[in-house]
């Protein structure tokens, strides 16, 4: 079933089939409701073959088209709106492992910590951007020459990124 159609129901019992050998042999594990991780998103994300990553964001934001582009093939994306909601699921998710056997990472926005915070969450799977939103890699130089490179031959495309930034910051000096 979805979890839509799941949800829809009144006081649902969660149920976890971990393993089944046709024709009767079923490994069920019940899922209890917990204080720091959603049973829904439990249940959504319980059967995952892939690690899971949690994100900040919606389905419909940058954060989570970029992070489908980067990772998909590794991780299952899953934006859970502010920074602290990833930080204490992926805790939570991690936490519980031995429920469902599988591991989450988190990603979070620089936002300007330390370099004891940013460690700190490194130990609990949780990484943080080194710059302050996920957007602002489409600014990083590398990234425009290898985009540049492909719409025009290499030398062109550092004459092209050289003529901006000096347009720009021309035009910036002027303000």
């Amino acid at each position: 079933h979805t979890i839509d159609f799941i949800n829809s129901r009144a006081n649902p019992s969660y149920v976890w089939c971990k393993s089944f050998t046709p024709p009767e042999d079923f490994d069920l594990k019940p899922l209890e409701a917990r204080d720091d991780l959603p049973i829904e998103l439990l249940a959504e994300l319980i059967g995952s073959k892939k690690e899971i990553l949690f994100c900040e964001g919606e389905h419909s934001g940058d954060d989570y088209q970029i992070y489908s582009v980067l990772f998909s093939d590794k991780y299952t994306i899953r934006p859970v709106g502010g920074h602290r909601n990833v930080i204490q699921y992926t805790r939570s998710f991690n936490n519980v492992q031995t429920i469902h056997g599988n591991k989450a990472i988190g990603i979070i926005d620089g936002d300007f910590y330390n370099i004891e915070q940013i460690n700190k969450y490194k130990k609990d799977d949780i990484y943080v951007l080194p710059f302050n939103a996920i957007e602002m890699l489409l600014l990083e130089e590398k990234v425009i020459l290898n985009l540049l490179n492909e719409l025009h031959p290499k030398c062109e495309a550092e004459e092209k990124l050289m003529l901006f930034k000096n347009k720009f910051f021309k035009k910036a000096k002027c303000r």
